[in-house]
């Protein structure tokens, strides 16, 4: 076991046995967010079959061809925070104890640091340039998946487990707040355009890379947006110059007596990748970040500010299955 992954495990059993614990009114709990998920199902959920599975089943000196119907859902995989400091986490009553945790770790490795945007509090300055700490973790509502998807027509999640922390900016601080711009070495960081939220040049919210705390979108809802879609990029790839843990993609397993599809990679712009749902400072439907909203009367974000500035959001992501009929699985159809 790594040591980025014990550092994680004993934060993710902090946090849980916080849960235990009497805490201060907070902005939003486990529980609000569990129903946040339950309250966006109409939206966020849109199950549909889509193929079939074959499979060989043997008894005896007999074998024969089965079948099983293939759906498609999607379900919440991470809840990812934004916020302007860790006494203001917006999950109160888990997240900002994992967050303590980190934030402790972290001032250890590399010095004092400030969730404002700089390594202390003397030599903060926001200005025009935004800077917010953010993390991803499981979401609560995964934790129910495993007798959910005992249905036939629900499919389990074992691309994510529960409450696990797979990003907190804190323990990235190094490149997070850009103090080493290996950010710089992709070539989106440099090309306007390459990756945007948003239709470029028309209308975009802002740049995807370089995938830091930093940004200069001033509308605070948009600005969470933004960081969100940069932590599941990261969160959802392999390999990126971050201090994470990957979550599951790309890639078949058999859960629940279920063969399971696991999530493609988080693209921006691509809902049959990855949908957004806001859960904290109001319960939204599912949306695809980066919609033309200047032809509307109002702003994406309007109404829904936070006045601590933060935020929560429900990445829902695509899963694919199919009831196991067989002893081997032979192959499948639909998408």
């Amino acid at each position: 076991m790594s040591a980025l992954t014990r550092a994680l495990a004993l934060l993710s059993l902090s946090g849980a046995l916080a849960l235990l614990s009497p805490h201060a009114q907070g902005q939003t709990t486990t529980t609000e967010l569990m129903s946040a998920s339950i309250s966006g199902m109409s939206s966020c959920t849109k199950w549909t079959p889509v193929g079939a599975c074959f499979w060989i089943k043997c008894a005896l000196f007999k074998c024969s061809v089965k079948t099983s119907v293939k759906v498609r859902h999607y379900a919440p995989d991470l809840a990812v925070s934004t916020f302007h400091n860790v006494k203001d986490h917006p999950w109160k009553d888990y997240g900002r104890t994992v967050e303590e945790g980190a934030m402790s770790v972290a001032e250890k490795l590399v010095g004092s640091l400030d969730t404002a945007g700089t390594r202390s509090r003397e030599t903060r300055v926001d200005k025009n340039t935004r800077f917010r700490d953010a993390d991803a973790i499981g979401h609560p509502s995964a934790a129910s998946n495993g007798w959910l998807s005992s249905l036939p027509i629900l499919c389990p999640q074992p691309a994510v487990q529960a409450f696990r922390p797979y990003m907190l900016t804190p323990l990235d601080g190094l490149a997070w707040r850009n103090f080493v711009g290996l950010e710089a070495l992709n070539f989106a960081s440099w090309i306007p355009g390459l990756r945007e939220v948003g239709n470029w040049p028309t209308n975009t919210w802002g740049n995807l890379y370089p995938r830091t705390g930093w940004l200069v979108q001033q509308h605070d809802v948009k600005n969470s947006a933004l960081l969100a879609q940069r932590v599941g990029d990261i969160v959802t790839r392999s390999g990126q110059a971050h201090v994470y843990t990957a979550v599951g993609k790309n890639s078949t397993t058999t859960s629940n007596n279920k063969r399971v599809w696991l999530p493609p990679e988080l693209e921006e712009r691509k809902g049959s990748t990855g949908m957004w749902q806001m859960q904290y400072p109001k319960v939204g439907s599912c949306v695809v970040f980066g919609d033309n909203d200047a032809v509307n009367l109002s702003a994406f974000g309007d109404n829904k500010t936070s006045a601590e500035s933060g935020y929560v959001w429900a990445l829902w992501r695509p899963y694919r299955c199919c009831q196991k009929s067989g002893q081997i699985f032979i192959g499948s159809f639909g998408d």
